[in-house]
């Protein structure tokens, strides 16, 4: 196989629908009272801290 067919070979599972742009939007409950840190409508990364709570002790 040459490299520009290696190029050209995926394996996606079943059913997966392949895009190239999705927004997603999640319902995100914090087990304890806490803080949120954002506002809603801003746009956050995968690794931003949306919100914290503090556990006693």
């Amino acid at each position: 196989m040459s490299e520009q067919e290696a190029e050209k070979v995926y394996a996606y599972t079943p059913g997966l629908k392949v895009t190239e742009s999705l927004n997603i939007q999640k319902t995100r409950l914090l087990p304890l009272p806490g803080e949120v840190m954002v506002k809603k409508g801003d746009k956050v990364d995968f690794d931003t801290i949306v919100a914290r709570a503090y556990a006693p002790g």
